[in-house]
């Protein structure tokens, strides 16, 4: 899964004009390096598919939806 969570934030990000290249993109997923000459925002845009990862490993904690009122 790791593989497809790096890939995926990188193809996402791109779409969205964020200008970090694959193995830059592996880095700051896998060991939180953040590439020179990047802005602060690229990088949070690509922590930010991590939440995806959090949520397969916490299945259990998603198994009730619920409404509020």
């Amino acid at each position: 899964m790791k593989g497809f969570l790096i890939e995926l934030s990188w193809k996402s990000s791109q779409i969205e004009g964020n200008t970090y290249d694959l193995l830059d993109t592996e880095q700051l997923l896998k060991f939180n390096i953040k590439a020179p000459n990047h802005s602060e925002e690229e990088a949070i845009m690509l922590l930010n598919h991590k939440a995806i990862e959090y949520t397969r490993e916490n299945a259990d904690l998603f198994t009730q939806l619920t409404t509020s009122k």
